[in-house]
């Protein structure tokens, strides 16, 4: 079993020079799930997966930052 914890941020632009940046700003979610694998990659494509679920059903905004992280 993998732990996977999914924080979803809010983000400000930062302008580059020809191109424009998204960093992190603020902790808006936290999201721990547990999936029933033991491969740290099928775990993270599991919770891709999630998140581009959330992003179709509207609960999440192109300009939030997802950052993805499977324990040990």
């Amino acid at each position: 079993m993998r732990e996977v914890t999914i924080e979803i941020w809010s983000s400000k632009p930062r302008e580059h020079d020809a191109y424009t940046r998204y960093e992190r700003d603020t902790l808006l979610v936290e999201i721990s799930k547990t999936y029933n694998t033991e491969s740290g990659n099928r775990a993270m494509s599991f919770a891709r997966q999630f998140v581009k679920a959330m992003r179709r059903n509207g609960e999440l905004e192109n300009r939030e930052v997802v950052t993805i992280s499977v324990a040990n």
